[in-house]
């Protein structure tokens, strides 16, 4: 960690810093490292010198934000809880192996909220009868079991593309996770973080958060058995049956639903072959 001068950190620890109206006591300052502040860049905006700040407060240790040269303290503040939140206690992923990490809008205590809700959502999402999209279950059966906390929520109207829960992932990687669904809506599509942590100012270093969501599988081969349950239980269904989810998820669109189901195009994966081989 970049230590500041001696004039610098006496100014920074002399200030009177809050969140939300709790008090923060400063008790040691460090120059933010380059690869922290380009990664909070999009809340921070183009201040050039940032300086991190550990307090104490009544409930533990939190590190928060100090423009250097103004002495201003940079926070974020929740547009939706209306809460101000210190931006290194935002949780951070990464949606592929040596992918980009993404700032989130969620302290570890939110995902974990998200984390007790999502897979419950998901599944009712997936396993819907009659389904309300064609294409959305199309897609849904695609990209198989989503198993982590995930991005999404948007609904195309007060809620931006994938910013309705808590993780963000890079925005030129947005349009890959979206579709149309058959209303001509833009519906965001689960994106499942690999991996997930937080800076933690007791350690001055990031810490791993489990990303797996409360009730999901863990393993590959339990994931697989969920996702032939689920598909069991669409193959039974009076209104989709075996075969049009086979063509459903074999295909890229459907063509019409009346008078016969007709789908174009081909698509082929693990998951589609599961549904294809997966009998009732």
């Amino acid at each position: 960690m970049a230590t500041l001068g001696s004039d610098t950190e006496s100014k920074i620890l002399g200030l009177s810093l809050d969140l939300d109206g709790v008090t923060l006591k400063p008790i040691r300052c460090y120059a933010l490292s380059e690869d922290r502040r380009e990664l909070y860049k999009e809340l921070t905006g183009e201040i050039e010198s940032i300086t991190a700040v550990v307090c104490e407060t009544d409930s533990g240790l939190v590190e928060t934000l100090v423009d250097t040269d103004s002495g201003e303290h940079i926070k974020f503040e929740d547009p939706i809880l209306y809460t101000e939140v210190a931006i290194p206690s935002l949780v951070e992923a990464q949606f592929e192996e040596t992918g980009v990490w993404c700032l989130s809008r969620g302290t570890e205590q939110g995902v974990e909220a998200e984390k007790a809700i999502l897979f419950e959502k998901y599944a009712e999402a997936i396993q819907q009868d009659p389904p309300g999209c064609l294409a959305t279950l199309r897609r849904l059966l695609q990209a198989g079991p989503v198993t982590s906390v995930y991005s999404g929520g948007g609904n195309g109207n007060y809620v931006a593309s994938h910013e309705g829960f808590a993780l963000r992932m890079p925005p030129a990687e947005v349009p890959d996770w979206q579709m149309t669904n058959d209303k001509g809506e833009l519906v965001d599509i689960p994106r499942p973080a690999l991996n997930l942590r937080v800076w933690s100012p007791e350690d001055g270093a990031y810490n791993t958060i489990d990303p797996v969501l409360t009730g999901a599988p863990r393993t590959i081969e339990e994931a697989e058995a969920w996702f032939v349950s689920v598909v069991r239980k669409l193959k039974g269904s009076n209104y989709i049956g075996a075969e049009i989810l086979d063509r459903l998820a074999c295909s890229e669109r459907t063509v019409s639903t009346e008078p016969e189901f007709e789908t174009a195009g081909g698509f082929s994966n693990k998951w589609t072959d599961l549904v294809v081989a997966t009998s009732l």
